[in-house]
């Protein structure tokens, strides 16, 4: 092997080298497995769901990106030219989704020379692309659409830029990420969206919401939680209870302002005490 130009190169024929030659695309969870991997109960939901909405609130380090990942790479490779398009607040992040979706691409799958940093081309045609959170990513369309740490994007790019993606594909829509505050699209159709049930027509009215804290997930170290509970409950609760939260420099915890409300009392009209 050549002495690769850059770190995108390299990362490229490291990534070939370190995929498996054969892979099993009769569906996502095979594909999982033939990667090497073993998904648990809450992946295995994700990767075979007929919903076309899914919405994932994960705590941290729970294996949301690799199994969102392997739903890319299996659609990308199993129907012919298909467009994955991936999308997150920060970039890294979404660059750091595409990584994780070479991990399920046969060393054999894509054609030499065209994996870069940002895309892998698949020779039936499809393609994983990172684009920007922004209004320059206006105008294309998605088979696929995913929308990384989606409680940062902004709202008027979701709306406008990102949704109109797949109007006319009718292509899922997966958003998935860690709780912010209770605001914009992520927070409002977590907590407001129709939710989607087995058995249901898949239509884009209704979501999967998939919730899974690090007490589901065994591979989280307790004491690590611990540790961040104990410097700040309110990260605790958002990074590993998936809960969202007010502000950082809000006056009132959204929780204490819950907790203060009751509904033994009926409302009294101050004029009808006098």
């Amino acid at each position: 092997m050549t002495e690769p130009e850059n770190v995108a190169d390299l990362w490229a024929s490291m990534a070939v080298e370190l995929a498996p030659t054969r892979l099993d695309l009769s569906d996502p969870a095979a594909l999982f497995r033939s990667s090497g991997f073993e998904p648990d109960a809450a992946q295995v939901e994700v990767l075979t769901t007929e919903a076309q909405r899914v919405i994932i609130n994960w705590a941290r380090q729970s294996g949301k990106t690799t199994v969102v990942a392997c739903r890319a790479a299996w659609r990308a490779q199993s129907h012919r030219g298909q467009t994955v398009v991936i999308v997150a607040g920060r970039q890294e992040q979404a660059k750091h989704l595409l990584r994780a979706c070479r991990r399920f691409s046969g060393r054999d799958s894509s054609a030499s020379g065209t994996m870069t940093e940002l895309s892998i081309r698949f020779r039936n045609d499809s393609h994983v692309v990172v684009v920007p959170a922004s209004d320059t990513a206006r105008g294309l369309s998605a088979s696929e659409l995913v929308v990384e740490e989606a409680s940062v994007v902004p709202d008027d790019v979701y709306d406008s830029v990102l949704t109109p993606m797949v109007s006319t594909t009718h292509g899922p829509i997966i958003l998935l990420g860690t709780p912010g505050s209770e605001s914009g699209f992520f927070w409002e159709l977590w907590t407001n969206a129709p939710r989607w049930e087995p058995g249901k027509p898949a239509t884009g009215h209704a979501w999967l919401k998939s919730l899974r804290t690090w007490e589901e997930c065994d591979r989280i170290d307790p004491w690590t939680v611990e540790e961040l509970r104990q410097r700040s409950e309110r990260a605790y609760k958002a990074e590993y209870m998936c809960r969202f939260a007010g502000a950082a420099d809000a006056l009132f915890d959204p929780d204490h302002i819950r907790e203060m409300v009751t509904e033994e009392f009926e409302p009294t009209h101050f004029l009808e005490t006098l």
